[in-house]
């Protein structure tokens, strides 16, 4: 699978001498929803791919959150003032992060918000 131009492959010493991880960095442009640099083009590299564990750069509230309406298919309340201010410091919103959620869980990564 070809990754997105702005995505790179990395590869790591594992637990074991003879094993090597391979990470993939999908970075995300912000407010970015569709096309090149969004997270559904993220969620589209993780559908392909199907690593087994996807990290993201949530705090475990906001995982949470997004968790749920992902998986309940709720809608995203409005941004708090706090996820408004992180967004205006180059932060992602909430929802940025429900297609890559939704994503990881239908090949069966498991999520680890960092």
């Amino acid at each position: 699978y070809e990754l997105p131009s702005q995505a790179f492959r990395l590869e790591v010493a594992g637990p074991f001498r003879e094993k090597r991880l391979q990470l993939t960095v999908l970075p995300l442009l912000h407010g970015q929803l569709s096309g090149p640099g969004s997270s559904e083009e993220a969620a589209e590299v993780i559908r392909a791919t199907a690593p087994r564990q996807v990290l993201v750069e949530l705090c475990h509230r906001r995982y949470g959150e997004v968790l749920a309406c992902a998986l309940l298919g709720l809608p995203l309340r409005p941004p708090s003032r706090l996820d408004i201010l992180g967004n205006i410091h180059g932060g992602l919103l909430q929802h940025e992060f429900a297609p890559i959620l939704k994503a990881a869980r239908a090949v069966g990564a498991a999520v680890v918000p960092v």
